[in-house]
């Protein structure tokens, strides 16, 4: 696509006056939390992110010259135009005016500066800039950011970034490592936990946080009782979505030995969930209903002694320990996101246990 068909494009223009708009955002989940500019800036950011890896990952120049005109050379290319919206030059001023209350990676820092430097919207905007110059001058910012990306300095930059993600993922593993120190085989159970839409509607970031912290306290207790010896921990994860709002990325860690069916107990604790605990607004997904679907099976059964299943927990843990963007916007200042159940100390030798149940 020619850049100068930019200021032709419909979905542009319509997207323009989205950001203008500083009314309430009503989400797909009923939930009035965002206005409708923060959104999209959260969107914007996230777009950012990817694409500085992907220009850091590059080798090739973006933007070339050809019959007069420029054009975008690659798929790299592209995305940087997509970027280059009118609500590009609005980030700063949310940032300086504290209005999205969440921290911005370095990858898209660097990508900021470097465009905010060259003046890259006004360069792809007025027509009567040499084409041959704003190639120039948006392959030169390229490599810029590139060459910034890969230095030493700025990975330990990024390091510092993803220090909690990291120290929650590390604080993971080692609790999981645990308790299959403690245990010959765990029984994995993961469920996502969240709502039925509309369930926040008209209620503040705080009280929606609160509702969703109590429900989950009420839940982890009552499943913790039902399964009484049976019961080892668990690791909890709180995220924002979109389309989910508020919901939890859970993993219960059962003792093998005593329990197994774990579909049966990953339905019946969902229902609790539903039913019980939030009162007809909860909704679960059940991950153990689709297993095929699983590249690498981490959940289920899973022995001491197993290592390529130990693997693929550890890939689970990897992707619930993310960085989420979302929920830095969501919960008040000091809220955990991240919790796991108490270290578990060695088993106490006792007599016949106890029928565990979760109905």
């Amino acid at each position: 696509m020619h850049l100068t068909k930019l200021q032709d494009d419909k979905s542009l223009r319509e997207t323009y006056k989205e950001f203008l708009t500083l009314t309430l955002e009503e989400s797909a989940n009923g939930d009035k939390l965002f206005s409708k500019d923060r959104l999209l800036c959260i969107r914007h950011i996230a777009n950012i992110e990817g694409l500085a890896l992907q220009i850091g990952n590059s080798q090739d120049d973006c933007f070339e010259v050809k019959a007069g005109r420029l054009v975008e050379v690659n798929k790299i290319g592209k995305q940087i135009i997509r970027i280059l919206s009118p609500y590009f030059n609005r980030f700063d001023d949310y940032l300086m005016n504290s209005l999205v209350n969440f921290q911005v990676s370095p990858n898209a820092m660097v990508l900021m500066e470097e465009f905010n430097k060259i003046e890259a919207r006004r360069l792809v905007e007025f027509r009567s800039i040499r084409p041959d110059a704003v190639c120039d001058r948006l392959n030169e910012a390229v490599s810029a950011i590139r060459e910034k990306i890969n230095t030493p300095e700025f990975r330990k930059q990024m390091h510092n970034f993803r220090r909690s993600s990291d120290k929650n993922l590390k604080s993971f593993r080692l609790y999981i490592e645990k308790c299959f120190e403690i245990y010959s085989r765990l029984l994995v159970l993961r469920i996502d936990l969240y709502y039925k839409l509309g369930t926040f509607a008209e209620k503040s970031l705080d009280d929606s946080f609160k509702i969703a912290q109590q429900h989950w306290q009420k839940w982890i207790r009552r499943f913790k009782n039902k399964m009484d010896k049976a019961y080892v921990g668990y690791v909890k994860i709180l995220e924002y979505g979109y389309q989910k709002s508020l919901h939890f990325h859970v993993l219960l860690l059962l003792d093998g030995s005593l329990v197994r069916q774990d579909i049966t107990i990953a339905t019946l604790a969902g229902k609790d969930w539903s039913d019980v605990v939030t009162q007809g607004a909860g909704r679960s997904h059940n991950c153990h209903l689709k297993k095929e679907y699983y590249r690498r099976l981490g959940i289920g059964m899973i022995h001491a002694n197993d290592k390529d299943a130990q693997a693929a927990l550890n890939d689970i843990m990897a992707y619930m320990i993310k960085i989420d963007y979302f929920i830095k916007l969501v919960t008040p200042d000091g809220s955990r996101v991240f919790s796991k159940g108490d270290m578990p100390r060695a088993k106490l030798k006792s007599g016949r246990p106890r029928r565990t149940s979760v109905t």
